[in-house]
Protein backbone atom coordinates (compact mmCIF):
# COMPACT_ATOMS: atom_id res chain seq x y z
CA UNK A 1 0.00 0.00 0.00
CA UNK A 2 1.56 3.01 -0.57
CA UNK A 3 1.88 6.11 1.75
CA UNK A 4 -0.92 8.53 2.08
CA UNK A 5 0.11 12.61 1.46
CA UNK A 6 0.39 13.72 4.71
CA UNK A 7 2.51 10.60 5.46
CA UNK A 8 4.89 11.02 2.41
CA UNK A 9 5.43 14.89 3.25
CA UNK A 10 6.14 14.09 6.67
CA UNK A 11 9.13 11.76 5.70
CA UNK A 12 10.48 13.45 3.31
CA UNK A 13 10.52 17.06 5.66
CA UNK A 14 12.22 14.49 8.09
CA UNK A 15 14.82 13.55 5.79
CA UNK A 16 15.26 17.12 4.25
CA UNK A 17 15.74 18.22 7.74
CA UNK A 18 18.42 15.96 8.11
CA UNK A 19 20.43 16.38 4.64
CA UNK A 20 20.45 19.89 6.06
CA UNK A 21 22.28 18.97 9.07
CA UNK A 22 24.27 17.10 6.75
CA UNK A 23 24.35 14.14 4.27
CA UNK A 24 27.10 11.78 4.27
CA UNK A 25 28.51 10.66 0.81
CA UNK A 26 28.54 12.44 -1.92
CA UNK A 27 25.19 14.45 -3.24
CA UNK A 28 26.13 14.65 -6.95
CA UNK A 29 28.28 11.88 -7.47
CA UNK A 30 28.11 12.40 -11.65
CA UNK A 31 29.23 16.07 -10.97
CA UNK A 32 25.96 17.09 -13.32
CA UNK A 33 23.21 20.05 -13.57
CA UNK A 34 25.13 22.07 -11.16
CA UNK A 35 23.26 25.41 -10.53
CA UNK A 36 24.08 28.51 -9.62
CA UNK A 37 23.12 30.96 -7.19
CA UNK A 38 19.05 31.28 -7.50
CA UNK A 39 18.72 27.49 -7.98
CA UNK A 40 18.99 24.71 -5.29
CA UNK A 41 21.58 21.69 -5.59
CA UNK A 42 20.23 18.05 -4.64
CA UNK A 43 19.84 18.37 -0.65
CA UNK A 44 20.06 21.84 -0.34
CA UNK A 45 17.01 24.20 0.31
CA UNK A 46 16.83 27.41 -1.70
CA UNK A 47 14.95 30.29 -0.80
CA UNK A 48 15.96 32.43 -3.07
CA UNK A 49 13.46 32.30 -5.53
CA UNK A 50 10.25 33.35 -3.54
CA UNK A 51 7.53 32.23 -2.90
CA UNK A 52 8.10 28.64 -4.07
CA UNK A 53 10.65 26.47 -2.56
CA UNK A 54 11.21 23.10 -2.24
CA UNK A 55 10.34 23.49 1.56
CA UNK A 56 6.39 23.70 0.82
CA UNK A 57 6.13 22.60 -2.36
CA UNK A 58 3.70 18.89 -2.64
CA UNK A 59 6.48 17.52 -5.30
CA UNK A 60 9.40 17.78 -2.47
CA UNK A 61 11.76 16.18 -5.38
CA UNK A 62 12.13 16.04 -8.71
CA UNK A 63 12.24 19.73 -10.91
CA UNK A 64 9.83 22.44 -9.81
CA UNK A 65 8.68 25.59 -11.12
CA UNK A 66 9.89 28.10 -8.61
CA UNK A 67 7.36 30.74 -9.56
CA UNK A 68 9.60 33.54 -10.88
CA UNK A 69 10.63 31.85 -14.30
CA UNK A 70 12.90 29.05 -13.35
CA UNK A 71 13.19 25.83 -12.32
CA UNK A 72 14.36 24.43 -8.72
CA UNK A 73 15.91 20.79 -8.58
CA UNK A 74 14.48 19.62 -5.19
CA UNK A 75 17.02 16.79 -5.57
CA UNK A 76 15.92 13.00 -5.18
CA UNK A 77 12.53 11.89 -4.12
CA UNK A 78 12.23 10.22 -0.65
CA UNK A 79 9.45 9.02 -0.61
CA UNK A 80 9.02 5.65 -3.16
CA UNK A 81 7.49 2.47 -2.22
CA UNK A 82 7.86 1.38 -6.51
CA UNK A 83 10.18 3.03 -9.57
CA UNK A 84 6.22 4.57 -10.63
CA UNK A 85 6.10 7.18 -8.04
CA UNK A 86 9.54 8.68 -9.36
CA UNK A 87 8.92 11.62 -11.34
CA UNK A 88 10.90 11.86 -14.69
CA UNK A 89 14.09 13.77 -14.69
CA UNK A 90 15.76 16.13 -17.60
CA UNK A 91 18.57 14.17 -18.50
CA UNK A 92 18.32 11.97 -15.38
CA UNK A 93 17.69 7.83 -15.94
CA UNK A 94 15.88 6.25 -12.85
CA UNK A 95 18.02 3.86 -11.47
CA UNK A 96 15.32 2.31 -9.28
CA UNK A 97 13.39 3.00 -6.40
CA UNK A 98 15.79 1.87 -3.76
CA UNK A 99 15.28 1.78 -0.10
CA UNK A 100 12.30 3.97 -0.57
CA UNK A 101 14.54 6.63 -2.42
CA UNK A 102 14.51 7.53 -5.96
CA UNK A 103 17.91 7.00 -7.09
CA UNK A 104 19.08 8.42 -10.91
CA UNK A 105 21.96 9.00 -12.98
CA UNK A 106 22.98 11.26 -15.78
CA UNK A 107 22.38 10.45 -19.14
CA UNK A 108 25.52 8.97 -21.48
CA UNK A 109 26.29 9.97 -24.63
CA UNK A 110 28.88 8.28 -26.20
CA UNK A 111 29.80 6.91 -22.71
CA UNK A 112 29.90 10.63 -20.86
CA UNK A 113 27.94 11.83 -18.46
CA UNK A 114 25.45 14.63 -19.67
CA UNK A 115 24.44 17.93 -17.67
CA UNK A 116 24.52 21.33 -17.43
CA UNK A 117 28.04 22.68 -16.88
CA UNK A 118 29.49 23.74 -13.13
CA UNK A 119 28.50 26.71 -11.79
CA UNK A 120 25.43 27.45 -14.47
CA UNK A 121 21.93 25.85 -14.42
CA UNK A 122 19.58 24.95 -17.32
CA UNK A 123 15.29 24.68 -17.36
CA UNK A 124 13.67 21.67 -18.06
CA UNK A 125 14.00 21.91 -22.38
CA UNK A 126 17.95 22.99 -22.49
CA UNK A 127 20.29 20.41 -24.15
CA UNK A 128 23.30 19.21 -21.66
CA UNK A 129 26.46 18.92 -22.81
CA UNK A 130 28.05 15.47 -22.50
CA UNK A 131 31.85 15.70 -21.21
CA UNK A 132 34.00 18.39 -20.71
CA UNK A 133 34.46 19.86 -24.05
CA UNK A 134 31.90 22.84 -24.19
CA UNK A 135 31.64 22.42 -28.21
CA UNK A 136 32.73 18.94 -30.08
CA UNK A 137 30.90 16.61 -27.39
CA UNK A 138 27.21 15.15 -27.85
CA UNK A 139 23.99 16.63 -26.26
CA UNK A 140 21.78 14.92 -24.37
CA UNK A 141 18.28 16.54 -25.61
CA UNK A 142 15.55 16.54 -22.63
CA UNK A 143 12.42 17.30 -25.04
CA UNK A 144 9.75 17.22 -22.21
CA UNK A 145 6.23 16.47 -23.11
CA UNK A 146 3.43 16.74 -21.08
CA UNK A 147 0.61 14.37 -20.85
CA UNK A 148 -3.18 16.00 -20.23
CA UNK A 149 -2.49 14.85 -16.46
CA UNK A 150 -0.03 17.14 -16.48
CA UNK A 151 2.89 14.57 -15.43
CA UNK A 152 5.84 15.48 -17.16
CA UNK A 153 8.20 13.21 -19.22
CA UNK A 154 11.02 13.35 -20.78
CA UNK A 155 12.72 11.98 -24.23
CA UNK A 156 16.64 12.47 -23.14
CA UNK A 157 17.77 11.74 -26.32
CA UNK A 158 21.67 12.17 -26.91
CA UNK A 159 21.87 14.20 -30.57
CA UNK A 160 25.32 14.93 -32.39
CA UNK A 161 27.09 18.15 -31.04
CA UNK A 162 26.13 21.30 -32.91
CA UNK A 163 27.91 22.44 -36.16
CA UNK A 164 31.18 24.42 -36.24
CA UNK A 165 31.11 27.43 -38.24
CA UNK A 166 27.55 27.62 -38.62
CA UNK A 167 26.58 31.23 -39.68
CA UNK A 168 25.86 34.03 -37.53
CA UNK A 169 26.46 37.45 -36.50
CA UNK A 170 25.84 40.63 -39.79
CA UNK A 171 24.17 38.98 -42.45
CA UNK A 172 25.10 35.93 -41.65
CA UNK A 173 28.94 36.37 -42.44
CA UNK A 174 30.13 35.54 -38.67
CA UNK A 175 30.50 31.97 -37.59
CA UNK A 176 29.89 29.88 -34.79
CA UNK A 177 33.36 28.73 -33.02
CA UNK A 178 34.07 26.50 -30.05
CA UNK A 179 37.26 29.39 -29.00
CA UNK A 180 39.64 27.75 -26.70
CA UNK A 181 36.27 25.06 -25.16
CA UNK A 182 34.49 27.51 -23.83
CA UNK A 183 30.66 27.27 -24.67
CA UNK A 184 30.21 28.45 -28.44
CA UNK A 185 30.20 32.60 -29.86
CA UNK A 186 29.71 34.06 -32.49
CA UNK A 187 33.15 35.17 -34.42
CA UNK A 188 31.58 37.93 -36.18
CA UNK A 189 33.62 40.51 -38.68
CA UNK A 190 35.73 42.33 -37.34
CA UNK A 191 36.32 44.92 -39.69
CA UNK A 192 35.53 48.57 -38.18
CA UNK A 193 33.69 50.32 -40.46
CA UNK A 194 30.55 47.88 -40.68
CA UNK A 195 27.33 49.24 -39.25
CA UNK A 196 25.88 46.06 -37.99
CA UNK A 197 22.63 47.52 -37.24
CA UNK A 198 22.57 49.55 -41.14
CA UNK A 199 24.00 46.94 -43.00
CA UNK A 200 22.09 45.84 -46.03
CA UNK A 201 21.79 41.91 -46.11
CA UNK A 202 21.07 40.17 -49.40
CA UNK A 203 17.61 39.60 -50.13
CA UNK A 204 16.74 36.38 -50.99
CA UNK A 205 13.87 36.25 -53.86
CA UNK A 206 12.28 33.01 -55.10
CA UNK A 207 15.50 31.03 -53.47
CA UNK A 208 17.71 33.15 -54.98
CA UNK A 209 20.30 35.94 -52.70
CA UNK A 210 20.26 38.74 -54.81
CA UNK A 211 22.67 42.13 -54.37
CA UNK A 212 23.66 44.30 -51.74
CA UNK A 213 24.36 48.06 -51.05
CA UNK A 214 26.29 46.54 -48.06
CA UNK A 215 28.41 44.21 -49.85
CA UNK A 216 29.61 43.33 -52.94
CA UNK A 217 30.59 39.52 -53.48
CA UNK A 218 33.66 38.10 -54.99
CA UNK A 219 35.07 34.32 -55.98
CA UNK A 220 38.46 34.17 -55.74
CA UNK A 221 38.70 30.70 -57.31
CA UNK A 222 36.19 30.63 -60.15
CA UNK A 223 38.12 31.75 -63.54
CA UNK A 224 37.98 35.37 -64.28
CA UNK A 225 35.67 36.07 -68.02
CA UNK A 226 38.91 37.85 -69.28
CA UNK A 227 42.56 39.04 -68.54
CA UNK A 228 41.96 42.39 -68.44
CA UNK A 229 40.16 42.57 -65.09
CA UNK A 230 36.78 43.07 -66.19
CA UNK A 231 36.65 45.25 -69.08
CA UNK A 232 34.37 43.40 -71.49
CA UNK A 233 34.97 45.82 -74.80
CA UNK A 234 36.43 43.54 -77.12
CA UNK A 235 35.45 40.56 -75.10
CA UNK A 236 33.14 37.50 -76.33
CA UNK A 237 30.39 37.68 -74.03
CA UNK A 238 30.24 35.58 -71.48
CA UNK A 239 28.46 31.78 -71.10
CA UNK A 240 25.61 31.93 -68.46
CA UNK A 241 24.57 34.86 -65.99
CA UNK A 242 26.94 37.93 -66.00
CA UNK A 243 28.31 38.29 -62.78
CA UNK A 244 26.22 41.09 -60.60
CA UNK A 245 28.23 40.47 -57.13
CA UNK A 246 25.68 38.57 -55.48
CA UNK A 247 26.04 35.57 -53.45
CA UNK A 248 24.79 33.11 -56.12
CA UNK A 249 26.17 35.09 -59.04
CA UNK A 250 29.24 36.29 -57.73
CA UNK A 251 32.26 38.37 -59.29
CA UNK A 252 35.43 36.67 -60.44
CA UNK A 253 38.04 39.31 -60.65
CA UNK A 254 38.66 41.83 -58.38
CA UNK A 255 38.39 45.07 -60.82
CA UNK A 256 35.02 43.83 -60.93
CA UNK A 257 33.73 43.91 -57.54
CA UNK A 258 35.59 47.16 -56.85
CA UNK A 259 34.21 48.67 -59.28
CA UNK A 260 30.64 47.80 -58.26
CA UNK A 261 31.57 48.05 -54.81
CA UNK A 262 32.11 51.75 -55.79
CA UNK A 263 29.37 52.54 -57.83
CA UNK A 264 27.07 50.77 -55.25
CA UNK A 265 29.22 52.47 -52.13
CA UNK A 266 29.48 49.45 -51.03
CA UNK A 267 32.03 49.33 -48.15
CA UNK A 268 33.20 45.13 -48.12
CA UNK A 269 33.74 43.25 -50.72
CA UNK A 270 33.49 39.34 -49.08
CA UNK A 271 35.41 36.88 -50.95
CA UNK A 272 34.97 33.23 -51.20
CA UNK A 273 37.72 30.48 -51.99
CA UNK A 274 41.67 30.78 -51.57
CA UNK A 275 42.56 32.67 -55.21
CA UNK A 276 44.80 34.55 -55.81
CA UNK A 277 43.09 38.30 -55.88
CA UNK A 278 45.71 39.92 -57.74
CA UNK A 279 44.23 42.10 -61.26
CA UNK A 280 45.22 41.46 -64.73
CA UNK A 281 46.39 44.14 -66.99
CA UNK A 282 45.06 44.39 -70.84
CA UNK A 283 48.85 42.34 -71.64
CA UNK A 284 48.10 39.70 -69.60
CA UNK A 285 50.79 40.69 -66.89
CA UNK A 286 49.76 40.40 -62.97
CA UNK A 287 49.20 43.92 -61.04
CA UNK A 288 49.60 44.84 -57.49
CA UNK A 289 45.85 45.01 -55.80
CA UNK A 290 45.08 47.94 -54.75
CA UNK A 291 43.03 49.09 -51.69
CA UNK A 292 40.77 51.86 -51.90
CA UNK A 293 39.32 54.44 -49.64
CA UNK A 294 36.35 52.69 -47.51
CA UNK A 295 36.18 49.98 -49.35
CA UNK A 296 37.51 46.46 -47.50
CA UNK A 297 38.12 43.18 -47.88
CA UNK A 298 36.91 40.27 -46.06
CA UNK A 299 38.15 36.55 -46.39
CA UNK A 300 37.05 32.81 -44.70
CA UNK A 301 34.03 31.55 -47.06
CA UNK A 302 33.36 28.80 -49.11
CA UNK A 303 31.74 28.90 -52.78
CA UNK A 304 28.89 28.95 -51.59
CA UNK A 305 29.72 32.20 -48.98
CA UNK A 306 29.24 30.15 -45.59
CA UNK A 307 31.88 31.11 -43.66
CA UNK A 308 35.33 28.86 -43.58
CA UNK A 309 38.35 29.71 -41.68
CA UNK A 310 40.22 27.67 -43.94
CA UNK A 311 39.68 29.92 -46.62
CA UNK A 312 42.12 32.57 -47.16
CA UNK A 313 42.61 34.64 -50.44
CA UNK A 314 45.76 35.30 -51.54
CA UNK A 315 47.44 38.46 -52.80
CA UNK A 316 51.08 37.89 -54.16
CA UNK A 317 53.83 40.28 -54.71
CA UNK A 318 54.85 41.22 -58.32
CA UNK A 319 57.36 43.38 -59.90
CA UNK A 320 56.19 46.91 -59.64
CA UNK A 321 57.96 50.73 -59.99
CA UNK A 322 55.68 51.45 -57.03
CA UNK A 323 57.60 54.42 -55.25
CA UNK A 324 59.69 55.20 -58.55
CA UNK A 325 61.83 52.44 -57.55
CA UNK A 326 62.41 48.66 -58.57
CA UNK A 327 60.27 46.44 -56.00
CA UNK A 328 58.26 43.47 -55.39
CA UNK A 329 55.19 44.33 -53.67
CA UNK A 330 51.64 42.80 -53.02
CA UNK A 331 49.31 45.47 -51.54
CA UNK A 332 49.61 49.28 -53.10
CA UNK A 333 47.33 51.63 -50.32
CA UNK A 334 47.04 55.37 -51.45
CA UNK A 335 44.83 57.85 -49.81
CA UNK A 336 43.33 56.82 -47.68
CA UNK A 337 41.11 59.43 -45.34
CA UNK A 338 38.87 56.90 -44.10
CA UNK A 339 39.15 53.52 -42.19
CA UNK A 340 40.03 50.59 -44.18
CA UNK A 341 40.89 47.17 -43.67
CA UNK A 342 42.11 43.37 -44.89
CA UNK A 343 40.37 40.93 -42.71
CA UNK A 344 41.57 36.96 -43.40
CA UNK A 345 43.56 37.56 -45.70
CA UNK A 346 46.81 35.96 -47.16
CA UNK A 347 49.98 38.42 -48.51
CA UNK A 348 52.38 36.44 -49.98
CA UNK A 349 56.02 37.60 -51.64
CA UNK A 350 58.92 35.52 -52.47
CA UNK A 351 62.38 36.26 -52.76
CA UNK A 352 63.67 38.71 -55.26
CA UNK A 353 65.49 36.70 -57.80
CA UNK A 354 68.83 37.53 -58.75
CA UNK A 355 68.49 39.78 -62.27
CA UNK A 356 64.77 39.97 -61.99
CA UNK A 357 64.87 43.74 -61.79
CA UNK A 358 67.78 44.17 -64.56
CA UNK A 359 64.90 46.46 -66.58
CA UNK A 360 66.48 49.71 -66.90
CA UNK A 361 63.32 51.08 -66.53
CA UNK A 362 63.69 50.94 -62.73
CA UNK A 363 66.96 52.64 -62.87
CA UNK A 364 67.67 55.49 -59.89
CA UNK A 365 69.79 57.69 -60.92
CA UNK A 366 71.21 58.70 -57.77
CA UNK A 367 71.18 54.58 -56.02
CA UNK A 368 71.31 52.71 -58.54
CA UNK A 369 68.25 49.75 -58.45
CA UNK A 370 67.96 48.31 -55.62
CA UNK A 371 64.56 45.76 -55.17
CA UNK A 372 62.55 46.39 -52.00
CA UNK A 373 59.78 43.45 -50.98
CA UNK A 374 57.09 44.63 -49.76
CA UNK A 375 53.87 43.41 -48.30
CA UNK A 376 51.84 46.20 -48.47
CA UNK A 377 53.16 49.85 -49.26
CA UNK A 378 51.43 52.91 -47.90
CA UNK A 379 51.84 56.48 -48.51
CA UNK A 380 49.15 59.49 -47.67
CA UNK A 381 46.90 57.37 -45.50
CA UNK A 382 45.77 58.91 -42.39
CA UNK A 383 42.32 57.29 -42.46
CA UNK A 384 43.99 54.39 -40.95
CA UNK A 385 44.33 50.42 -43.19
CA UNK A 386 43.57 47.95 -39.86
CA UNK A 387 45.36 44.39 -41.11
CA UNK A 388 43.18 41.85 -39.14
CA UNK A 389 43.56 38.20 -38.85
CA UNK A 390 46.07 38.58 -41.64
CA UNK A 391 49.15 36.33 -42.68
CA UNK A 392 51.79 37.98 -44.10
CA UNK A 393 55.09 35.63 -45.83
CA UNK A 394 57.41 38.03 -46.82
CA UNK A 395 60.61 36.95 -49.04
CA UNK A 396 64.08 38.63 -48.97
CA UNK A 397 64.91 41.66 -51.16
CA UNK A 398 68.03 41.77 -53.02
CA UNK A 399 70.52 44.22 -54.68
CA UNK A 400 71.42 44.73 -58.61
CA UNK A 401 74.33 47.18 -59.11
CA UNK A 402 73.85 49.25 -56.24
CA UNK A 403 75.22 50.11 -53.51
CA UNK A 404 72.05 50.42 -51.64
CA UNK A 405 70.61 46.90 -50.88
CA UNK A 406 67.09 46.27 -50.66
CA UNK A 407 64.38 46.23 -48.03
CA UNK A 408 61.66 43.61 -46.96
CA UNK A 409 59.05 44.93 -44.97
CA UNK A 410 56.00 43.58 -44.35
CA UNK A 411 54.51 47.36 -43.87
CA UNK A 412 56.00 50.19 -45.37
CA UNK A 413 54.73 53.50 -44.95
CA UNK A 414 56.74 56.25 -47.47
CA UNK A 415 55.90 58.62 -44.09
CA UNK A 416 54.56 58.79 -40.32
CA UNK A 417 51.59 60.00 -40.81
CA UNK A 418 50.54 56.82 -42.57
CA UNK A 419 48.70 54.64 -40.00
CA UNK A 420 48.57 51.27 -39.79
CA UNK A 421 46.80 49.09 -36.86
CA UNK A 422 46.96 45.32 -36.10
CA UNK A 423 45.36 42.75 -34.29
CA UNK A 424 47.39 40.17 -32.52
CA UNK A 425 46.45 37.84 -34.40
CA UNK A 426 48.13 39.27 -37.66
CA UNK A 427 50.95 40.56 -35.24
CA UNK A 428 51.71 37.01 -34.66
CA UNK A 429 51.40 35.82 -38.26
CA UNK A 430 54.05 37.86 -40.09
CA UNK A 431 56.99 36.54 -41.49
CA UNK A 432 59.94 38.14 -42.58
CA UNK A 433 63.00 36.52 -43.96
CA UNK A 434 66.27 35.99 -41.28
CA UNK A 435 68.26 37.19 -44.29
CA UNK A 436 67.07 39.92 -46.71
CA UNK A 437 69.58 39.57 -49.51
CA UNK A 438 73.04 41.18 -49.45
CA UNK A 439 74.68 41.81 -46.05
CA UNK A 440 72.98 45.48 -44.65
CA UNK A 441 69.71 44.63 -46.09
CA UNK A 442 66.78 46.35 -43.93
CA UNK A 443 64.43 43.49 -42.87
CA UNK A 444 61.23 44.97 -40.70
CA UNK A 445 57.95 43.98 -39.73
CA UNK A 446 56.22 47.26 -39.75
CA UNK A 447 58.42 50.71 -40.59
CA UNK A 448 58.01 53.82 -40.39
CA UNK A 449 54.46 53.55 -40.28
CA UNK A 450 52.29 55.42 -37.24
CA UNK A 451 51.07 52.32 -35.74
CA UNK A 452 48.15 51.69 -33.41
CA UNK A 453 46.81 48.52 -31.78
CA UNK A 454 43.84 46.85 -31.63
Amino acid sequence: MKMQPATRLHLALATLLVCLGGCGGDQNPANVDEPDAGTTTPGVVNVLCSPVSCEDDTALCGDVDDGCGGTLDCGPCANCEVDDDCPALPCRDLVGCEDSVCTYAAVQCEGLACGCPPGTSCSTEDLRRCGFDACGASRCDPSPTRDALGHTSFANMCVPPPPVNEPCGTCDLGYLSCGDGAARSCVDPAIPTVDRNAAACPKVTDGARGTSNTFVYLDSEAAPENTDGGDMEGSEPPSGPIPDGSPDNPFTDYASALSAAGSRNASIIVIAGSGVLNPIDAQGDMLPLQVFNDISLLGGFDADFAPDPSQRPRIIGVVNDVADEPSFVAVVVKNLTLPTALEHIAIETSDVPDGALDDPTFEDPDYGRHPNNYGVWLTDSTGGLSLLDVTIEMGAAGVVDSPIDGWSAAVFCTSGASVVSLDPATTQHITVPTIAGPPGAIVGKVVNCRQEER
